[in-house]
């Protein structure tokens, strides 16, 4: 399943049983949110299930929600954690570098 915006204590969310499971975790710069974030790390790594979570947000928020993870938490769920909160940049730069080459919904990439 998929759940969009969901808050991190949604009572109604409960992991399909075996399903592949990938968490995207926004963090905010304010402390409540690096909490809440941890708090939902710990509780998945100590659940003991495979589960890929990529943090993005408030890029000093995320480098602190994974050094704390790096930390605290199991190494081999800990692996399984990455930030892709310093993206953004490179993400524009494409970006912009390929709006004059998507014209329509034939675009092609020309070296």
């Amino acid at each position: 399943g998929v759940v969009f915006d969901a808050c991190l204590n949604a009572p109604d969310w409960t992991p399909l049983p075996g399903a592949a499971r990938f968490i995207i975790l926004e963090v905010n710069a304010l402390p409540a949110s690096a909490l809440q974030g941890y708090a939902l790390l710990k509780t998945l790594a100590d659940s003991g299930a495979f589960v890929g979570v990529g943090l993005l947000g408030n890029a000093a928020a995320c480098d602190q929600l994974l050094a704390a993870c790096k930390r605290f938490l199991d190494p081999a769920f800990t692996r399984a954690v990455y930030s892709v909160a310093h993206e953004d940049d490179a993400f524009a730069a494409l970006a912009v570098r390929m709006a004059h080459e998507e014209t329509g919904l034939t675009a092609r990439y020309q070296a």
